[in-house]
């Protein structure tokens, strides 16, 4: 709820500040958010499920989002890319949130268009796989 929460002050106050295109239903904006926030969490559950140092967790969490960050699209477009670096890119849950996420700002997209109802599904889905292989591989003692 927290990242829910920050996300929210940070899209309010640059919506104040910057006046951003909104065409869609904030509602649907903030499901988007919320779900896609709690994929990546889960996804970083994963990681620190069995890992006992706390440094090296946060080194692998950082390992991990940077190709997560450089592949999603946040930086630049991924539409002159290579095909093997668009399928790498569809790998992260990222990827799908910010692609819902202009669909319904830019576009004015609802939940039945495919813009957004099929990325909500993939984040959905890597939600329960995340939170399932998290809690699996998590232990309170060392093996």
């Amino acid at each position: 709820m927290l990242t829910f929460v920050v996300t929210t002050v940070v899209f309010v106050g640059c919506n104040f500040f910057l006046h951003f295109r909104m065409e869609g239903s904030y509602w649907l904006l903030a499901l988007v958010t919320l779900i896609g926030s709690y994929s990546m969490i889960a996804m970083g559950l994963v990681i620190s499920a069995r890992i006992t140092s706390e440094e090296l967790a946060g080194g692998l969490l950082n390992v991990l989002s940077w190709p997560m960050m450089a592949l999603s699209g946040v930086f630049f477009s991924l539409d002159g890319a290579p095909a093997a670096v668009v399928w790498a890119s569809k790998l992260f849950p990222l990827t799908h949130l910010l692609g819902a996420a202009r669909a319904i700002m830019l576009d004015g997209a609802d939940l039945a268009s495919a813009a957004v109802a099929t990325p909500l599904l993939v984040l959905v889905a890597c939600s329960v796989l995340f939170t399932l292989l998290g809690a699996i591989g998590f232990r309170w003692t060392q093996d």
